[in-house]
């Protein structure tokens, strides 16, 4: 299938960052680019049409794309756009809701509304633009996601996902009059998974032990995320607050401290692993959600009696 190729390799690092986000902004609409990464690496961009879709697969460092409400907008702006997960992680926020994505998970959300894309670390996604007459009875404002929870996890919103996985391996080898049929199928089956799964299309109201499981699930996805609060929680699992307090009422510890000690564990581990030893304390702060080092560094003592700082020297000596 053919094939539109573009890349940063023979652009100077200092102006990567400026190129990529002229791409971006050609092909995806009216965005902000920020580079995550002081001299970013190469990115890449392949775009393939298929029939009324266009497919593109990004390969980039970690940045954030964003568009904000003073926006004007463009013809682009005429698709719903889809992001599936290939390899790192991503999180999609939109003014109400927000989903983070691992490889296999997708979300489909509407461009014309403010969002911001947080590719967190060297990213391999496929997006699809899918003009918006072709999906039936979207509410626009709404994020519609599928986050893989593992083995067990079924359903059609795997079934697409597999579907998209599949697309992503072959898209350079199909014949070009291929593109038409794919695109068919790719929106009756994108179609059906939304009107048919529960989560995405109907609010039936969770037993508690399944809201619990939800909840967490939604957390841990969301650790990194400053702003998750019980008010978010509460919207994306289409429940009051006071209901949250009323099914975590017979925990140990509230919801809210919940979330800080997950936080912190999250800390913890990434100051034990090997992976993390180049990152910095603060940038583990942040990366778990913390706005402030001071406020982690009081806390992470508190609960595990030693500072972050010596915690990561005591691992290095082990």
């Amino acid at each position: 299938m053919q094939c539109l190729s573009l890349d940063t390799r023979k652009t100077p690092p200092h102006l990567r960052q400026d190129h990529w986000a002229a791409i971006n902004r050609q092909y995806f609409g009216a965005l902000d680019i920020l580079s995550m990464e002081p001299d970013p690496a190469e990115s890449r961009l392949r775009i393939f049409t298929l029939g009324d879709i266009r497919a593109s697969l990004i390969d980039a460092p970690a940045h954030r794309v964003s568009r904000g409400s003073g926006k004007l907008r463009d013809s682009l702006d005429d698709s719903f756009k889809l992001l599936f997960q290939l390899r790192g992680a991503s999180r999609i926020q939109t003014d109400r809701q927000a989903v983070r994505l691992v490889p296999g998970g997708w979300g489909l959300y509407d461009p014309r509304e403010p969002y911001s894309v947080h590719n967190l670390d060297r990213t391999s996604l496929l997006v699809l633009q899918i003009p918006r007459g072709r999906l039936r009875g979207l509410e626009g404002a709404r994020l519609y996601a599928s986050v893989p929870a593992g083995a067990a996890d079924g359903g059609m919103p795997a079934l697409f996902g597999s579907l998209l996985r599949s697309l992503c391996g072959q898209l350079s080898d199909l014949p070009d009059d291929a593109g038409a049929a794919l695109s068919e199928t790719i929106l009756g089956l994108l179609n059906y998974t939304l009107s048919s799964d529960g989560e995405m299309a109907t609010e039936h109201p969770a037993l508690p032990a399944v809201l619990k499981a939800r909840v967490r699930q939604y957390v841990q996805r969301n650790l990194d995320d400053p702003d998750l609060t019980l008010d978010r929680i509460a919207d994306a699992m289409r429940c009051s607050k006071r209901y949250l307090h009323h099914v975590f009422q017979d925990e140990s510890q509230t919801l809210d401290r919940q979330i800080w000690d997950a936080r912190l564990e999250h800390a913890r581990a990434l100051l034990a692993g090997p992976a993390s030893q180049r990152q910095s304390i603060a940038e583990i702060c942040f990366g778990s959600g913390f706005r402030s080092s001071a406020h982690f560094c009081r806390l992470f003592k508190e609960k595990y009696r030693v500072s972050p700082s010596d915690y990561r020297r005591r691992c290095r000596g082990a």
